[in-house]
């Protein structure tokens, strides 16, 4: 009997789009079913994964946080809802290079048919054979490194851009509803090594016969504090602004806050707390959830988010991931500290040994340079610098890079000091440090 009321009130909930079971509280809008959160671990965190979303859920949560994936991955999640209702997501995330990764996500919410006829006390008798009903988004999304913002005494680094376009289809008891399409727009930057900023706004779209596009702007940070004795905290926190004017809340912030602690970098216990959602829905506030990772194969995730009327509900995701890592970007910092620290390039790359060996042979009015060449595979090219006395300063002679290890320089003054010293160039473009200066002294 609970379960065949509960079925009903499902689908009720289908044909009147109502929220007050998924989220961001009471109105209407064509897409409801987005407000449910994908990943346990997002879910056990509060949701506040919007300044985090460094993971294959971030196509949901932040497209912007795709640029932090450094595999090509694969997230499949499975949420047990309510009275036989059930959520299942899956998304796969691609980084193409150092600055673009792809995604694609499928998120799908079921209510299966059933026999309206069995109830025994007569209760909705009337409908005879109920068919399925379904809402099912298919979502594209594309993510691009940007680059860094950089002043005298602050930077913001890894400025990156997120986009999602999703196609949403929707049925009620076996008809098909008006397909709509939403965009998001995410944007996500480092301002130090351990915090992050995140913002999306969520939903735009146009209405479908009178119901809004589930329109948001989510606000989110997230920090990580140092590890200590092997165990590494991450704290997040974000803050929801409703647009759609259907909402009842449109006018209330909610928000939420999660932990996450990770031991030995393999075992990870989340907890959250997501104020303002008591007004709207019988669900508890709190979550908790608990993951593995695996490092670079996977990982899986389980999130417990308790109700006090329709049940408890339970979220489990997997993700694998395949093939090799892609370098991911560096912090990089105020010009104010550059000189006491070493340049720091936008992604990890090695800088060419000094050259050595540098010689000079002298004949007539030139001089013949000579230095060993480099062992690194990498290195293109060498650049050659001269300061002639009494300058102090070094010039670059050639203004093409040098493909042999060796110079000739032609009509030298006479009774003059010359310093040379050699660098070598990689593909990169990265200049070594400069060799030893070796002089050249004319007749």
């Amino acid at each position: 009997m609970k379960t065949f009321i509960r079925r009903v009130s499902i689908v009720i909930v289908f044909i009147i789009s109502s929220v007050n079971i998924f989220a961001l509280g009471g109105g209407t809008s064509n897409a409801d079913f987005l407000k449910i959160g994908v990943g346990g671990r997002p879910s056990a965190m509060g949701e506040a994964y919007t300044g985090v979303a460094d993971d294959a859920n971030g196509a949901f949560w932040n497209p912007a946080g795709l640029t932090a994936v450094d595999h090509m991955t694969v997230s499949l999640m499975y949420l047990i809802w309510f009275a036989d209702t059930y959520y299942t997501t899956a998304s796969a995330v691609i980084p193409m290079n150092a600055e673009n990764t792809l995604g694609l996500s499928i998120y799908y919410l079921g209510v299966p048919a059933f026999d309206s006829t069995k109830n025994s006390s007569g209760f909705f008798s009337g409908l005879g054979e109920v068919p399925a009903s379904y809402d099912l988004a298919i979502t594209g999304s594309y993510a691009r490194l940007l680059g860094d913002i950089c002043a005298k005494d602050f930077t913001i680094s890894n400025i990156s851009l997120g986009v999602n376009l999703s196609l949403i289809k929707r049925a009620i008891m076996g008809v098909d509803l008006d397909s709509t399409m939403l965009v998001d727009i995410g944007f996500m930057a480092n301002i130090t090594d351990d915090l992050k900023l995140g913002l999306v706004v969520k939903g735009i779209g146009s209405a479908t016969k009178g119901d809004q596009s589930p329109l948001s702007v989510n606000m989110g940070m997230s920090y990580n504090i140092a590890e200590i004795k092997d165990i590494s905290i991450l704290l997040a926190a974000d803050l929801i602004k409703p647009l759609d004017t259907t909402n009842s809340s449109y006018n209330v912030w909610n928000s939420g806050i999660g932990v996450e602690l990770v031991a030995y970098k393999i075992f990870a216990l989340r907890a959250g707390y997501k104020f303002g959602h008591e007004r709207e829905t019988s669900r508890s506030s709190f979550t908790i959830g608990a993951g593995v990772d695996l490092s670079s194969f996977g990982s899986v995730d389980y999130a417990f988010m308790p109700d006090n009327v329709l049940g408890n509900t339970h979220r489990i995701s997997l993700s694998v991931k395949f093939g090799d890592s892609r370098p991911l970007p560096t912090i990089n910092y105020p010009w104010s500290y550059r000189e006491t620290i070493k340049p720091v390039h936008k992604y990890i790359a090695k800088k060419p040994d000094k050259v050595n060996g540098l010689s000079i042979n002298k004949y007539d009015e030139c001089l013949f340079l000579y230095w060993n060449a480099s062992l690194d595979d990498s290195v293109v090219g060498y650049n050659v610098y001269c300061l002639k006395s009494p300058s102090n300063e070094f010039v670059k002679l050639n203004t093409i890079l040098l493909k042999e290890n060796k110079m000739t320089i032609e009509k030298i003054q006479e009774r003059s000091d010359y310093y040379f010293k050699v660098t070598a160039v990689n593909k990169e473009g990265i200049e070594s440090d400069m060799s030893e200066e070796c002089l050249g002294i004319s007749d």
